[in-house]
């Protein structure tokens, strides 16, 4: 399931399994989207991810996603095709709240920001474990700040 152009949209009490690819995206302009509740497993890739664009090193045009709220769900058994995938990933992303989760069984990282495009971002009382079960590279949180942006966040 991929979202575009949303202004406080809610995904709520859905159980996403045995599903190829990724399980929810939230790509280019999103405000203020709520991703709660819900079960993800046996997930091909990642569980949930929020993409943002920008051109070149300019985030101003305000093409990510900002103000997400990722609460109370669960994630387990994911990356089963993509070695390289997260219960949660985020690039060009500002702004995200991840709260009162539970992560388990995972690749590699858990938890995954690509970048720190326009900051902001919180967690919060999470459950993350027995997760680098097939890379050992880091543990249950990776960040990379790769690249400085312009941003008007």
């Amino acid at each position: 399931v991929i979202v575009e152009g949303t202004q406080s949209f809610v995904l709520s009490g859905c159980h996403f399994d045995r599903v190829d690819g990724n399980g929810f995206m939230l790509s280019g302009y999103n405000r203020n989207a709520t991703i709660e509740d819900n079960e993800f497993s046996w997930i091909g890739d990642s569980a949930m991810l929020a993409w943002g664009y920008t051109n070149g090193i300019d985030g101003t045009e305000g093409n990510q996603p900002r103000g997400t709220l990722v609460q109370r769900n669960i994630v387990r058994e994911i990356g089963m095709f993509q070695k390289q995938s997260s219960a949660w990933f985020q690039a060009r992303t500002a702004q995200t709240h991840l709260k009162h989760n539970i992560f388990f069984n995972g690749p590699r990282a858990g938890i995954n920001f690509n970048d720190g495009f326009g900051g902001g971002n919180e967690i919060d009382s999470n459950l993350v474990f027995n997760q680098c079960r097939e890379s050992s590279d880091h543990g249950p949180f990776n960040s990379w700040d790769r690249l400085p942006f312009w941003t008007d966040v």
